[in-house]
């Protein structure tokens, strides 16, 4: 055999058709045919993409305001089918307008990021069909789609995490013990309740910038810093750790406190938690006995 035959491929084709000119009378028309294969599996590939992810996904038009398109996931999250009830809505009828987020807000965002080219992550409070609301973790980034200038919107359901967030913080406060979360690796304090400001005498902010050693006793040998990270360096590689620790509160007195320290696990991360109770005056009676 001289030569295989061509295989068949498939290509799509943009074609006009319509008379060579108006003054030719045999009736002769023209055919422009355009090969957009490239275009349309460019199409299709971005189709797929936009409706195969798990975040919800808007594209909004800087220019006019306007909402382009939504994908699949987005039309689930917010329980609207129809895109064109979804554009109506807009921003303000999908959000929680009584609580800040406006739609006017919302388009502010939206223009900052098509005028800078940088992305944004910020937290919105969404109001889905029937009124449940939800909150949004939403980063806008700048896009160009079909050659035309868009801002992408990608969102993701964190109603839980925020829910467990307060639930935490409710617990974190509501203990009648001090606490303080610590980087196990540094032992820096990362957070510190109510409670163990009260017994250290410094507020939340000092602790926050400062280290440990703030309520180290100077003239106690006993009481180290050095002795205080390892302790957190245990508690991360071999289990709780169990100890008394003599502190110095910011006025210059001091106080014994019941250090308990275990690994915990907050927002994905391992932390090492400290339980502080303070024992001075069961100290105090012991000795007085």
């Amino acid at each position: 055999m001289v030569g295989s035959l061509p295989r068949h491929v498939a290509m799509s084709v943009e074609a006009r058709v319509g008379p060579l000119g108006t003054g030719d009378e045999t009736g002769t028309v023209f055919w422009i045919a355009r090969d957009i294969t490239a275009r349309k599996r460019r199409e299709h590939e971005y189709e797929q993409i936009f409706n195969g992810v798990n975040d919800a996904i808007t594209v909004f038009d800087p220019d006019t305001d306007e909402i382009v398109d939504v994908n699949e996931v987005y039309h689930e999250l917010v329980g609207y089918d129809d895109l064109e009830r979804i554009r109506e809505l807009g921003i303000e009828g999908l959000s929680a307008s009584d609580e800040g987020y406006t739609g006017e807000r919302g388009w502010e965002l939206i223009q900052e990021v098509a005028e800078t080219g940088e992305s944004e992550t910020v937290e919105w409070r969404a109001e889905r069909k029937g009124g449940d609301r939800i909150w949004l973790e939403v980063t806008l980034t700048p896009a160009e789609i079909g050659g035309e200038p868009r801002v992408l919107s990608i969102q993701r359901d964190v109603t839980e995490r925020r829910e467990l967030e307060r639930t935490y913080q409710d617990i974190f406060e509501g203990v009648s013990d001090g606490l303080v979360v610590h980087d196990d690796e540094t032992g820096e304090i990362l957070e510190v309740n109510e409670q163990y400001c009260e017994l250290t005498g410094y507020d939340r902010e000092e602790l926050l910038e400062g280290s440990i050693e703030l309520i180290m006793p100077d003239d106690d040998p006993e009481y180290t810093y050095e002795d205080v990270i390892e302790r957190i360096r245990k508690a991360r590689e071999e289990g709780s750790q169990l100890f008394e620790f003599k502190g110095e509160r910011k006025d210059g007195g001091t106080f014994i406190g019941d250090v308990h320290l275990r690994t915990i696990e907050i927002r994905g991360t391992e932390r090492v938690l400290a339980s502080v109770r303070d024992i001075t005056e069961r100290k105090r009676r012991e000795r007085e006995y």
